[in-house]
């Protein structure tokens, strides 16, 4: 299997490249509610043994896939990539094909564990590649209307992306307009919601 090494990028740096129109255009709504064309799926899985030998510093890895499928056509589902983390930090990616979406059309994030309920291997990875695709959306001008997480991840994962910079502080209209970036993200069944900003 190729892996490459992924050069290390903040979000500081990320966030000057993103586009405040494709994230902060749209209100956060239940994803029922809204026409989405496309969902983006994130599995999540832990690798217990794969990269524990001697001398390594990697005895848990989580493993996060990434498909796109059109709403209209689920079984059509298209490789992204597969992204390798430890600690919430990604130390290696595999591409597996790219993410070609027509520009304009909404978008769905969808985070699913492979085995039940995700650990904190998994969800610290998912928080950092939430980020990552909300950048690669905002460069194709496809907007992200959501991201719907596992219920028992929903907490963790918000948590994680306060620490890694994002605040969930009440905004006013005045103080959200002054954001870099705005993730509306809602719980898969429970009806927890919730917007986090970057500043």
């Amino acid at each position: 299997m190729f892996i490459k090494r992924l050069k290390g990028m903040t979000i500081k740096a990320m966030t000057c490249c993103l586009s405040l129109t494709s994230l902060l255009t749209l209100p956060a709504m239940a994803s029922d509610d809204v026409h989405k064309d496309w969902i983006v799926d994130v599995k999540t899985e832990e690798i217990k043994r794969q990269f524990d030998y001697r001398g390594s510093t990697l005895k848990t890895v989580a493993k996060l896939t990434v498909e796109f499928f059109h709403e209209t056509d689920k079984d059509n589902v298209k490789p992204y990539q597969k992204i390798y983390y430890h600690d919430g930090k990604p130390i290696g990616m595999e591409r597996t094909g790219d993410l070609n979406l027509p520009p304009t059309e909404t978008v769905v994030i969808k985070v699913t564990p492979k085995r039940g309920t995700a650990d904190s291997e998994e969800n610290k990875g998912a928080a950092d590649i939430l980020w990552r695709l909300a950048l690669s959306l905002s460069h194709n001008r496809s907007p992200l209307i959501s991201t719907i997480l596992p219920d028992a991840s929903f907490n963790e994962i918000s948590r994680e992306l306060l620490r890694i910079g994002f605040s969930d502080s009440a905004a006013g209209p005045e103080k959200a307009n002054k954001a870099k970036a705005m993730l509306a993200l809602e719980s898969e069944t429970s009806g927890e919601s919730k917007k986090v900003y970057f500043y």
